[in-house]
């Protein structure tokens, strides 16, 4: 099977866009453990907004980032936004 220069292209930048929200998603999940909420809150939301559907299959166990967002802004003392954020 040959793949054409345009298919392979497709999916090179899907595997970028794939290990870019990677990134961003440990990125955040590294600065909550590090007790910075709101910093980890700027990186879950780029992983949101570019994929709200997003599960987090690096960590176990798996849960979506809307679990993340809500967890964030719960440790930041924002209980009212924890709760929509899970």
């Amino acid at each position: 099977m040959k793949l054409s220069r345009c298919t392979i292209t497709l999916l090179f930048v899907a595997a970028c866009a794939s290990l870019t929200m990677d990134s961003e998603f440990l990125s955040g999940r590294r600065a909550l453990l590090r007790g910075e909420p709101d910093n980890a809150l700027a990186f879950f939301d780029r992983v949101a907004q570019s994929n709200p559907g997003f599960v987090a299959d690096s960590v176990s166990p798996r849960h979506s980032i809307w679990t993340y967002v809500g967890r964030a802004h719960y440790n930041a003392g924002r209980y009212a936004e924890a709760r929509f954020g899970i």
